[in-house]
């Protein structure tokens, strides 16, 4: 029987001015790839609204041994 892969799906807060931080996207990238996750989607989500922010979603799907 096949082994299901496991995915996650990491959700990083834009900051001001509605700028995606890079920096927790690399750490998040970087952690995840070392666990043996690879990125397989990026979402990049639009602010609802004039008070909030936006935000990205990196999924990752785990690797085949």
């Amino acid at each position: 029987m096949a082994k299901k892969r496991r995915v996650k799906v990491v959700r990083i807060s834009h900051g001001l001015f509605n700028r995606a931080n890079t920096r927790n996207m690399e750490r998040a990238i970087q952690k995840w790839m070392s666990k043996g996750y690879e990125l397989a989607k990026q979402d990049e989500h639009e602010p609802r609204g004039c008070l909030s922010f936006g935000y990205t979603l990196l999924t990752f799907i785990e690797r085949e041994p």
